[in-house]
């Protein structure tokens, strides 16, 4: 399997839960946010994430998860996530 078409084939996936946070924006609940987060983009980034982590293609990833995180916490676009992401 190549990394690419996997990373090719999970940006759709990772866009339609972007969208679905985007499109409840409106309920301004954290709880449901978190949800959505978990069940609709977590899972699917996780998965074998140890393997294709590394590769150059997860930039794609690392950007649509930085822009969900933005839209959960009602930051402006160039807003630093340093503080938001686990270490």
């Amino acid at each position: 399997m190549n990394w690419k078409t996997y990373v090719g084939k999970i940006i759709p996936k990772l866009s339609r839960a972007c969208y679905v946070i985007i499109y409840v924006y409106f309920l301004n609940d954290i709880t449901t946010f978190k949800t959505i987060f978990y069940a609709y983009f977590h899972l699917v980034m996780e998965y074998c994430i140890v393997f294709w982590g590394n590769s150059p293609f997860s930039k794609k990833v690392l950007q649509i998860q930085k822009k969900i995180i933005r839209v959960m916490k009602g930051s402006p676009t160039v807003a630093h996530l340093n503080f938001y992401f686990e270490t």
